[in-house]
C-alpha cells in the first residue's frame, strides 16, 4: 500500500498498465506540436479548457504533463482514470492482478453469494447449537448423550466429529455477546 501510494505521489503507474507504448506515443505526439506551445503561450490563463483539449494533467514549468491511466485508492473504493485519448482494451492495457491486489488491501474477506449463504447457514446452525447446548445443560447430558443430542438437533448424523460442534461453536462465539 505505501508504495502504491509513493508511485501514485510520483505520477508512476506503470506497475499496472502493460502497454506503456500507448501513453509513450501520446506524449511524443504532444510535447513535438508546435500548436500546443502556442495555445499554451496564449492560454495559461484559461487552462482547465486548455488541458482538457490536449489530454493534460497540467503543466509543469512550460512542459505538458499528459494525463496516464491511473489508478487510485480513495477512501470510498479504487479509481480507475482512463484517459479520453486512450483506446481501452482491459485485457492488454491493465495487470489486474496489481490492481486486486491494491483493491484488496481494505477488503476484509472473500465475497460471493454462495459464501454469503453458506455464513448465513452457519450462524444459523450456530445459534440453534447454542440452544441446544442450553438445553443439553438443563437435562443434565454429557460425554457421548450430549453429543447425540446436539446433532440431532442440528439434523446432522450421530457419527458427525465433535470437532465441527467446536468450529462451529468457535467461529461465532462473540455474535451472541454483541449488541
Amino acid at each position: 500500500m505505501a508504495d502504491h501510494e509513493l508511485n501514485v505521489q510520483q505520477g508512476a503507474y506503470e506497475n499496472q498498465v502493460k502497454t506503456q507504448a500507448k501513453y509513450a506515443q501520446n506524449e511524443l505526439a504532444i510535447k513535438a506540436d508546435p500548436d500546443l506551445r502556442r495555445q499554451w503561450a496564449r492560454l495559461k490563463a484559461a487552462f482547465d479548457a486548455f488541458c482538457l483539449r490536449w489530454n493534460l494533467y497540467g503543466m509543469q514549468h512550460d512542459e505538458p504533463l499528459p494525463l496516464k491511466l491511473a489508478v487510485n485508492l480513495t477512501p470510498y473504493g479504487t479509481l480507475i482514470h482512463i484517459p479520453a485519448y486512450w483506446s481501452f482494451d482491459p485485457k492488454r492495457d491493465l495487470h489486474w492482478d496489481a490492481i486486486a491486489r491494491l483493491h484488496r488491501v481494505r477488503v476484509p474477506g472473500r465475497q460471493d453469494p454462495a459464501l454469503a449463504e453458506g455464513l448465513a447457514d452457519r450462524m444459523r446452525a450456530a445459534e440453534k447449537l447454542r440452544q441446544l447446548g442450553q438445553e443439553a445443560s438443563r437435562r443434565g447430558l454429557k460425554g457421548e448423550k450430549k453429543h447425540e443430542f446436539l446433532c440431532a438437533g442440528l439434523g446432522w448424523t450421530a457419527g458427525t466429529s465433535p470437532k465441527r460442534l467446536r468450529l462451529l461453536r468457535a467461529e461465532f462465539k462473540n455474535s451472541a455477546q454483541k449488541p
